[in-house]
């Protein structure tokens, strides 16, 4: 077999006649409709101002506007995001930060007695517990006083809060004894009380989430999107969806041919 040339610039013209419409085979989208610029555009719901990429809205935009775990529903004019063991209330998403304040739907009324009895935990999904939350102990069946906390007499149980540090526990049961125990992540500014325990509850938490760097697409007017066939980003622009920008390649393109 004779060996491998690598044939350079002259042939470029060539492989670049042919790349749009390998683009177009590789890039096909899960949806029988062609991905729309004008699709993706920013939604609102309720209170959340322009959310865009990597979240979405269900019923408002087409799948391929975000990822599927940025999924937001917009019901009676509350954004919520859908987790295993329930769903949340999305309060604020910094795009910056890459931070989302959420809240758990059980606590959206400041009741006294709706307490939490398990530990929150995001697992494999692209949100954790963020360490800028503070810790508000929650414990329960005690057989006596416990010195610093604040009693809490709800469903004849023996139950205690107390305001800790920094948020870095997610499975704290039985640290306390006898006493079961779940610690959960609320605000730490403004100055936060242990007997406003409701309050804190109701103002949420923040979450740390991940997805991939957008802004290339961005700056070359694009939305951003998500491929459901290749699992991948992709850059929705005028004429087609793009890797990751609607900017054609300058780079130096070398065509491998064997012989």
């Amino acid at each position: 077999m004779s060996p491998t040339v690598f044939l350079p610039l002259p042939f470029a013209p060539l492989l670049f006649s042919v790349l749009p419409f390998l683009s177009s085979l590789l890039l096909t989208s899960v949806s029988a409709d062609k991905p729309y610029l004008q699709n993706c555009q920013p939604k609102s719901c309720g209170n959340l101002i322009n959310v865009s990429f990597p979240f979405w809205f269900q019923n408002l935009q087409p799948d391929y506007c975000g990822y599927p775990a940025f999924e937001l529903r917009c019901e009676d004019g509350t954004p919520k995001l859908s987790m295993p063991e329930e769903d949340y209330h999305v309060l604020n998403i910094s795009y910056e930060k890459r931070t989302v304040n959420v809240l758990m739907e059980r606590f959206a009324s400041m009741d006294t007695c709706r307490l939490p009895y398990y530990n929150v935990s995001f697992g494999l999904t692209p949100f954790t517990i963020s360490s800028l939350n503070r810790e508000l102990v929650f414990v329960y069946n005690c057989s006596a006083e416990k010195p610093g906390f604040l009693q809490i007499n709800c469903h004849n149980n023996r139950s205690y809060a107390y305001l800790g540090g920094t948020y870095h526990i997610e499975e704290s049961e039985g640290l306390f004894g006898s006493c079961f125990s779940v610690v959960m992540p609320v605000l730490s500014s403004p100055e936060p009380e242990v007997k406003k325990y409701p309050e804190l509850l109701a103002d949420g938490f923040l979450l740390n989430w991940t997805a991939p760097d957008c802004s290339e697409c961005v700056k070359s007017n694009g939305q951003c999107g998500y491929n459901n066939d290749t699992r991948n980003f992709m850059c929705i622009c005028p004429d087609r969806p793009h890797w990751k920008s609607c900017c054609k390649s300058s780079a130096t393109i070398w065509f491998v041919m064997f012989f």
